[in-house]
Order: structure tokens, then C-alpha cells, then sequence
């Protein structure tokens, strides 16, 4: 299990934090499992977690999550139409170029292409 754990974090890039967080540990916690083994009284649930984590929508590698603050989105907005343009089409074009940037190291990096891969709904007048 400990194997899994370490190939599973690391194949999603996710923090020692961020599964804790999830499992209502400590951070160090999930460091020690990492180093010394998971108990084996943890493994059914830490599975569980794993499942449910993966079954997320966007879960899928190259997906991202970002949660701004009010100030940053503020900032972003800012730069979009400083831009002349919406802050999709502003973010859409820096995550492309980025994307691009970044396609020798990580070749699953995109951006979604269609509102199917988004889970949106497309909107009147698009």
C-alpha cells in the first residue's frame, strides 16, 4: 500500500497537505506513511479516499484547480481587459501558451478544447 500511496501522490503531483487534509491527518502524518509504511488499519480507508479522489471531475491528469482570492481574480481581471479582452479568453490563451512552454516536459498538459471536456454548458450567443 505504501508503494501505491507514493506512486499515487506522486503521478497527481498532490502534497503531503493535501491528503491529509482529505484523510483528517497531519501533514507529517502522510510523510511518515511515505517513509515508514501505511498502518494496515488505514489502508481500507486511505483506498477509499483514493477512489474518490480520482472520480472527481477534473481529476484527470494536466486538470487544474485553482482557487483564487478575491484580490487575485480582481488582478486577473485587470490584466484581461487591460488585454481588451474577457478573462476566459485572457486565461484560455495563457494556459495554451503555457501548455505549449511546457509540452516537452509534460505532454498531458492542455487545455480542454470543447465545453464536453469543461462539463459546462455552452452559453446563448457563443
Amino acid at each position: 500500500m505504501t508503494e501505491e500511496l507514493i506512486k499515487w501522490m506522486d503521478d497527481r503531483r498532490l502534497s503531503a497537505s493535501q491528503v491529509a487534509e482529505r484523510l483528517g491527518v497531519q501533514a507529517q502524518t502522510i510523510r511518515n506513511w511515505r517513509a515508514c509504511g501505511v498502518p494496515l488499519r488505514k489502508e481500507d480507508h486511505l483506498r477509499q479516499v483514493m477512489a474518490e479522489w480520482d472520480a472527481r471531475p477534473g481529476a484527470a491528469l494536466g486538470a487544474i484547480l485553482l482557487r483564487p482570492t478575491q484580490e487575485e481574480f480582481r488582478a486577473w481581471n485587470q490584466a484581461a481587459l487591460d488585454d481588451g479582452k474577457l478573462i476566459e479568453d485572457w486565461a484560455i490563451e495563457g494556459l495554451n501558451r503555457l501548455a505549449e512552454d511546457e509540452i516537452e516536459c509534460s505532454p498531458r498538459l492542455r487545455v480542454a478544447e470543447t465545453e464536453q471536456e469543461y462539463r459546462v454548458k455552452k452559453r446563448r450567443g457563443d
